[in-house]
């Protein structure tokens, strides 16, 4: 009888074990169901705040979200450590008289629902006139394309936004680069390519040391990201910048107000020592890049906004390959 009550116990253990571990297993699951990157449903909410000029608080579904807007970048005004942008308070203040408590909005999600603060990514529109409000801020200038990938379906769009807006000299695309919103930069130096890892980033030797660069103002299409897939024409703009940067090639890196990004690279733009060819402008006008403006590194910013306009004129590289 102690034998088989010993036995049970056992037996019961290890049936407990069994169901915790299947437990822990559907929950890794529907949290991988929950976190794919597969386009979710859209829908209609109303508006409870404005944080700043591109992030904004939703009622929908029966609870709250707060929304980052996808493909626009505005200058910071609440950030916990970065200083207010110039015109940030501006943007802020057009999205709050856009978006006043109370808007009812339509929201459209893109292939990756949600940003590393868990903010759900979307396009808002106002609902009563169909506003694209996430264009909008571009095309007046009170922000600059942003371009993540998965989430890029309009950012054609946002490219020829933000040229007409610098054409125009709206707001934002008017004065970066002048007095009010320059950003001195940061020592520049000398190296030799030691290798290229991707069409954006490259490792240097200089001042004694091995760095890798991130090229300031270009996203190339990714295609050594540990968790994401190749992207379109990425492995063409990889081989594009090894070949005009083989080993051995000098280069002079000349950094802008943020020396160095989340990772520790080196932000830099990076020219070619032989020609003063400019590496990061050139991805972006041939086509194997398009423009990533993240303040305060922006002192090319409208250079890259006119090439990437002319390469989707032309339909050079990606605009051609993967925009149709």
């Amino acid at each position: 009888m102690l034998w088989w009550r010993l036995r049970h116990r056992h037996t019961h253990r290890t049936t407990l074990s069994r169901t915790r571990r299947v437990l822990l297993l559907l929950t890794a699951v529907i949290g991988l169901s929950a976190c794919s990157n597969h386009s979710a449903p859209s829908g209609d909410g109303v508006i409870v705040s404005v944080a700043d000029g591109d992030t904004v608080e939703v009622r929908m579904n029966g609870r709250s979200e707060k929304i980052r807007l996808i493909g626009v970048d505005t200058p910071e005004t609440v950030h916990p450590t970065k200083p207010i942008g110039c015109y940030g308070p501006e943007a802020s203040a057009f999205t709050k008289q856009l978006l006043p408590p109370g808007t009812k909005v339509h929201v459209v999600r893109d292939a990756e629902a949600r940003d590393y603060y868990n903010r759900l990514l979307a396009y808002v529109y106002r609902s009563s006139d169909n506003y694209f409000v996430n264009l909008e801020l571009v095309r007046l200038g009170y922000g600059v394309p942003l371009n993540i990938e998965p989430n890029s379906a309009h950012h054609p769009e946002f490219v020829d936004a933000a040229f007409a807006a610098r054409q125009a000299l709206l707001l934002l695309t008017a004065v970066i680069g002048l007095s009010a919103c320059s950003n001195h930069s940061a020592p520049s130096g000398d190296g030799v390519i030691v290798s290229v890892a991707d069409g954006d980033t490259v490792e240097v030797r200089m001042n004694g040391r091995s760095e890798k660069i991130r090229l300031i103002g270009v996203d190339t299409p990714e295609t050594v990201h540990p968790t994401k897939p190749i992207g379109c024409y990425g492995p063409e703009a990889s081989a594009f910048t090894k070949q005009l940067l083989p080993p051995g090639t000098k280069v002079h890196v000349v950094r802008d107000a943020e020396a160095r990004d989340y990772y520790n690279r080196l932000l830099a733009y990076v020219y070619r020592s032989s020609d003063n060819y400019f590496v990061n402008l050139e991805l972006v006008r041939l086509g194997y890049g398009v423009p990533l403006n993240i303040e305060p590194n922006s002192a090319h910013h409208p250079e890259f906004v006119d090439a990437a306009f002319a390469a989707r004129q032309a339909q050079r590289g990606l605009w051609g390959a993967c925009h149709g």
